[in-house]
């Protein structure tokens, strides 16, 4: 777990769109492995799914900002990794005000001084989606997304959603909320609570479809508060103080309760930053039981 020099806090971020740590990320790797446990004609068979550790983004600086994130898949093979897609940032001065995949694929950022309040996500050059933020003071307190076109969600929208929630497990469920739904005229609500300086709930609502998300964290400085940036962790978020520790999270759908399922983080540190953090989550049922673990570990620039 984080040791007492985490309560040193080692990033320097004063608006919303600023990143600028003091120790650069140069790359970020991914391991996992997946545990399924299950019973066939009264036999219980289990099985182990295993992908070794691989690097999964590459980051630029030019000087202080970060200019560019390229993305990378598990292909597999002996090299693991196969470039997938890159990411380029502009700025106005210091502030992000624009993430593009292609000329025709970006989400663009519009500011109130120091606080972002909408992201505009153009897909083949056309306005698909809007993100526009709330803020209570200093903390968003609510996203709402509203589909213009029919469409997924972009890559650089993906890296918004990663900047903007507390956790992956959030973005990847209004990801797979959104493809699922499709386009349709009712928007998307995420409302945060916080607990002194961290989202201790987060709660997504389409119509009478409902997501909740309830947190824990450690006492620990979370290195990456107030930098606005999708550091590629599980639970690395710029919204929280500390480091989330678990997250419990349930389905409704129209109005009848899901399954709820609990994720717990475990974070390894060496001096202020980390360099890996793990998320494991365990959900059981009437046919078997899966255990997946996912390690994401960083590696800075000299």
């Amino acid at each position: 777990m984080a040791s007492a020099a985490m309560l040193l806090f080692a990033a320097s971020c004063t608006k919303e769109g600023e990143f600028n740590p003091k120790e650069k990320i140069a790359a970020v790797y991914q391991s996992s492995l997946s545990t399924m446990t299950g019973s066939v004609g009264g036999t219980t068979i289990t099985q182990n799914d295993t992908t070794p550790k691989h690097m999964t983004q590459k980051w630029e600086w030019d000087g202080k900002s970060l200019s560019s994130i390229s993305n990378y898949y598990y292909n597999g093979t002996t090299n693991n990794s196969e470039f997938s897609y890159k990411l380029t940032m502009t700025y106005d001065g210091k502030q992000l005000t624009k993430v593009a995949e292609s000329n025709e694929d970006y989400t663009a950022y519009t500011y109130d001084g120091s606080k972002i309040t909408k992201i505009e996500e153009f897909s083949e050059g056309k306005l698909i989606r809007t993100y526009d933020v709330t803020h209570d003071g200093k903390k968003i307190v609510k996203i709402v997304v509203t589909d213009l076109e029919e469409g997924d969600v972009t890559k650089s929208a993906e890296y918004a959603l990663g900047m903007l929630l507390p956790t992956r497990n959030a973005v990847e469920a209004v990801l797979q909320h959104k493809a699922a739904k499709g386009s349709n005229s009712a928007a998307t609500t995420i409302d945060f609570t916080y607990d002194g300086g961290n989202v201790s709930k987060m709660v997504m609502t389409q119509g009478t479809d409902n997501y909740t998300a309830e947190y824990t964290f450690d006492k620990n400085k979370n290195p990456f508060y107030g930098c606005y940036a999708m550091v590629g962790g599980e639970g690395a978020s710029f919204l929280n103080k500390n480091n989330v520790l678990t997250e419990k999270t349930t389905w409704s759908e129209n109005g009848s309760a899901g399954e709820s399922n609990t994720t717990t983080y475990t974070y390894e540190y060496d001096g202020k930053y980390p360099v890996s953090v793990s998320y494991t989550n365990t959900y059981s049922s009437s046919y078997g039981s899966q255990s997946y673990t996912r390690t994401t570990y960083y590696e800075y620039a000299e």
